[in-house]
């Protein structure tokens, strides 16, 4: 039994549009063909953010992936938490608009880690 066998005629029409706009992506692990877990370190349009928010919003993302990654509340930790939150401040600033994967994330955090370190 499929999806539209579980509608009535009307049901399955009216939500057309709707099926038509969403992308229902599956993470598959361990399947060479599957789809990968992606994981985006700088949300969309955060570099469009006023300072402010912009700041705070960086500050919300590094805290998120720092929980992913265990981070605890140890002195260490805290700045690598904040070198996280401004290095994410500083890549949406250079990619207003566009997401930016962990993997762009890492690469720039190590070009740069000495500028992002005496900011």
């Amino acid at each position: 039994m499929g999806m539209r066998d579980r509608f009535e005629v009307d049901q399955w029409d009216s939500a057309a549009p709707l099926r038509a706009m969403v992308e229902v992506a599956l993470f598959t692990s361990r399947r060479l063909g599957g789809r990968p877990l992606s994981v985006v370190a700088v949300p969309v349009s955060l570099g469009t953010m006023p300072d402010h928010e912009r700041e705070q919003a960086a500050r919300h993302s590094a805290a998120a992936l720092a929980g992913m990654t265990n981070y605890s509340d140890r002195n260490r930790y805290q700045s690598c938490l904040a070198t996280l939150s401004l290095a994410i401040d500083l890549l949406s600033q250079e990619t207003p608009g566009a997401p930016v994967a962990i993997a762009i994330a890492v690469e720039f955090i190590a070009e740069r880690d000495r500028e992002i370190r005496n900011w």
